[in-house]
């Protein structure tokens, strides 16, 4: 009976009363809230069943999904801040529980267990979160803020401050991305003035060939504030193809396997994203390709705000008689 996991109240009340029970009474070893029950009134069980579920939401994990590129910046012991889109005002203090050794090989993504604390029960099993997991880049590294590089094709560039209002382009090898700096390899030293700020208009092509002919203080600063701001509003809205993969119109939200995303540096991976208001989900469906527009509407927010679904074409084959 011991083997069998009865308590020692039964076992005594059968040695006691020297009679077979119909029935015993099983204690949980927890207490908590019941997950699952996998039994019913007259069903045959066996020791290696599970009848039931208990979970304590006193203390819960939260499972994040850390991209590649950023997977070897989180360890063990990092702090992480959580909040809910529903919940606003309210922030959570977690840490870093476990890193998981393998990646997702759609996505390409790794997932970090977090542990919370959760004394008053508002976090429950299945809810998403915004995560901010504090990896630093360490002390030692040479760090730029993450305004101050310029992404161009396959080329990284910093602009350096020379003085007299004179400036000069220099290409650099990135290391280590966070959510504010960017760790450098080569191309800077120590003790650099760099720019910065989005005060200059900075022209593609020329850029490339040469340093930046058109950076001038007063003359362009009308053209520097447009191209400013076009910079900026194409980095919050970019255009994808993609394909549906699950519709919840229950939680106005839909999960897409889109491209990469360059403008973001996302590589290819399957997300779910919040379906703006003005939207028809009656127009999505599992399996449907289209266009998708997402915005970031917040930090680390992203929004499904337009789609275009492309025209199916049918191909008729006309049969032409010639007498």
């Amino acid at each position: 009976l011991r083997a069998l996991q009865v308590s020692e109240s039964e076992i005594k009340k059968l040695k006691e009363t020297r009679k077979i029970q119909k029935t015993i009474t099983v204690k949980a070893k927890q207490s908590g809230v019941l997950d699952r029950l996998t039994v019913r009134e007259g069903a045959f069980v066996t020791p290696s069943m599970n009848l039931m579920t208990i979970a304590q939401l006193d203390k819960i994990w939260v499972i994040a999904e850390v991209f590649e590129r950023q997977l070897n910046q989180v360890e063990v012991g990092n702090d992480v801040q959580m909040n809910l889109e529903y919940a606003p005002g309210k922030e959570w203090q977690g840490k870093v529980d476990y890193v998981y050794p393998s990646l997702n090989p759609k996505t390409r993504t790794g997932q970090v267990r977090i542990h919370f604390d959760n004394p008053d029960g508002f976090l429950k099993p299945g809810m998403f979160a915004n995560l901010n997991i504090k990896a630093g880049l360490g002390d030692k590294n040479l760090i730029i803020p993450k305004e101050a590089l310029i992404r161009m094709g396959g080329s990284n560039r910093v602009v350096l401050a020379l003085g007299d209002g004179k400036f000069k382009t220099v290409n650099v090898d990135v290391g280590r991305l966070g959510s504010s700096r960017v760790e450098i390899l080569s191309g800077l030293m120590a003790g650099d003035d760099i720019v910065t700020s989005a005060q200059f208009l900075i022209d593609s092509e020329s850029s490339k060939s040469s340093d930046f002919k058109r950076m001038q203080h007063d003359t362009d600063a009308d053209n520097e504030s447009h191209g400013s701001m076009s910079s900026d509003a194409a980095a919050q809205a970019v255009w994808v193809e993609a394909t549906v993969k699950n519709v919840m119109p229950q939680h106005s939200m839909v999960t897409l396997e889109h491209g990469e995303i360059s403008e973001w540096d996302w590589p290819a991976m399957t997300m779910d994203f919040d379906v703006a208001s003005d939207v028809e989900l009656s127009q999505l469906s599992t399996g449907l390709s289209l266009h998708a527009e997402i915005t970031q509407v917040g930090k680390q927010q992203y929004q499904l705000t337009s789609i275009h679904i492309p025209e199916q074409k049918q191909v008729t084959e006309q049969e032409h008689n010639h007498d």
